[in-house]
């Protein structure tokens, strides 16, 4: 599972109400901006949202999850991509893009259920120990596409959405919401003497696909 450019491409002519014409080629490239824009985020876990149980006497993390990580995102990239999709930047195409990436970096978040985490605790029944470990299949929540439309007409001086709008920023908020994947590469944490939830327990450079 992963974000297609293609497949957000016909949903976005689709939310449009252009469902019986064939997919533009700015359709397919502004869909290719927004996948690669996501990809570009950096996922990070604060002290405490990675959880999990230690062990009695070290081994695998039990039930690793994580809640509440951050995806740091930066909006520019987004509006230069579009320029170039568009071959042109106007206040309407950087409000658009402004909008999109706002919305992924200030509402969403990302969730790893619990077993998705994974790792090796090495403390013991005596003495605490650090855990190492990583995250897999994590998913991103939170985006709204009634609330990102609201946005776009906004930024670009309409009194509100029209239902097309709404209909287009709701099949990209689902879209990343559905398909995005998001690894871990490192997670820390302190695991206690004797076992227990870990203390501590976060991640940083987190990657989205």
């Amino acid at each position: 599972m992963a974000m297609n450019p293609t497949v957000l491409a016909d949903a976005i002519k689709n939310g449009l109400g252009f469902g019986a014409l064939p997919t533009s080629g700015k359709n397919t490239g502004m869909a290719a901006d927004i996948v690669m824009h996501v990809q570009s985020g950096v996922v990070n876990f604060a002290p405490g949202t990675i959880v999990g149980t230690a062990p009695p006497s070290g081994g695998p993390l039990i039930a690793g999850a994580g809640t509440g990580g951050l995806i740091t995102l930066v909006p520019t990239a987004l509006a230069s991509a579009f320029a170039i999709t568009f071959g042109v930047m106007t206040p309407e195409i950087q409000a658009l893009a402004t909008a999109i990436s706002s919305h992924v970096s200030t509402l969403g978040t990302v969730t790893f259920a619990p077993g998705t985490i994974t790792g090796a605790c090495s403390n013991t029944p005596v003495s605490p120990g650090v855990l190492a470990g990583a995250g897999a299949g994590g998913t991103i929540i939170g985006l709204v596409g009634a609330v990102l439309a609201a946005d776009i007409a906004s930024g670009i001086g309409q009194p509100g959405p029209t239902p097309e709008l709404i209909n287009m920023a709701t099949e990209i908020t689902d879209h990343i919401m559905n398909f995005a994947v998001v690894t871990l590469p490192l997670v820390t944490g302190v695991c206690s003497a004797g076992g227990g939830p870990i203390v501590a327990g976060t991640a940083a450079g987190g990657t989205i696909l």
